[in-house]
C-alpha cells in the first residue's frame, strides 16, 4: 500500500507518497514528492502512477470539500 500525505493549498497541493514498509518498520522510502494543481485531472494523473492501493490523508484546510467528495 502507498501512504499519501496531501498538503492542500488554495490553487495547488503538495503530495508526498511513501511505501507501506514505512508504516511497518519506520524505514520510509519516499516514492514521490510533487506539487500539482488543485484539479481532479492532475490528482488522477498523480495517483495513476502507482499500481498499489493508496491510503491518503489531507491537511485540514477550508477548501478540502472537493477533495473529500472526489
Amino acid at each position: 500500500m502507498i501512504h499519501l500525505g496531501i498538503d492542500l493549498h488554495i490553487t495547488n497541493m503538495v503530495n508526498a507518497a511513501i511505501n507501506d514498509n514505512a508504516a511497518i518498520n519506520d524505514n520510509a522510502e519516499l516514492l514521490c514528492n510533487e506539487r500539482i494543481p488543485n484539479t481532479r485531472k492532475a490528482l488522477e494523473a498523480f495517483m495513476g502512477q502507482f499500481e498499489e492501493p493508496i491510503q491518503a490523508v489531507v491537511e485540514s484546510t477550508g477548501n478540502w470539500y472537493w477533495l473529500a467528495d472526489w
